[in-house]
């Protein structure tokens, strides 16, 4: 059967309409990844999404290679999921039932196969973070690149990337672990990326 289009707002857990599709095939469009790990260290697969009406958590129990949610990051765009919508552990989830169900958006030039024009450091997400956040950056042309991390006192506290690396958008997670891999205390600490002809320094604030 072709899916229903509902939003995200009327199928999460605790909204009035949620028990009406049950057992349904909907479709979700243009939504975001809210949350790519709902249940914390546990990570029972799943994550969850947001069109701006409400947050639906997604399931990946059907026909994947690997774990669909291990390829997202918060604030990636879904431009459409299609899933079972069901209810598991007090909780209302989307199941799609392979990859073909999702399809994601496109949130860079090269999701679009082509290369980036410019060289880019973004703002790490979350921020504030704990424990754990991601850095994304971008590359117009492959080559050698550094990104480091230092605190208020211009100290390193742990290199996160010192290789060639190729033409593209790129993504490092930092758990907030020094070069021993002992935890950092809580504060602001800056992240600086490096390349040949470029040079870019964010702020980040880690709370615990």
């Amino acid at each position: 059967p072709a899916p229903v289009q509902v939003r995200t707002g009327d199928l999460r857990t605790g909204a009035a309409t949620a028990e009406q599709w049950e057992s349904v095939l909907v479709q979700v469009r243009n939504a975001v990844v809210s949350n790519p790990f709902p249940d914390g260290a546990s990570n029972f697969g799943e994550f969850s999404i947001n069109d701006g009406s409400g947050e639906v958590r997604v399931d990946d129990l059907g026909d994947f290679d690997g774990n669909l949610d291990s390829i997202y990051v918060q604030g990636d765009s879904i431009r459409s999921l299609i899933g079972v919508h069901y209810y598991s552990f007090n909780n209302y989830k989307l199941l799609p039932r392979n990859n073909n169900d999702v399809v994601r958006a496109p949130t860079s030039v090269a999701d679009r196969n082509e290369a980036p024009l410019t060289y880019a450091l973004e703002q790490n997400y979350p921020n504030p973070f704990n424990p754990e956040t991601t850095i994304k950056y971008q590359l117009p042309q492959g080559g050698k690149i550094s990104l480091v991390i230092y605190n208020m006192l211009g100290q390193k506290v742990r290199t996160l990337v010192d290789a060639v690396k190729p033409t593209g958008v790129h993504t490092i997670n930092w758990d907030g672990r020094n070069e021993r891999g002992m935890a950092v205390p809580t504060g602001v600490y800056f992240y600086k990326m490096t390349s040949k002809s470029f040079e870019k320094v964010n702020k980040m604030l880690l709370i615990k």
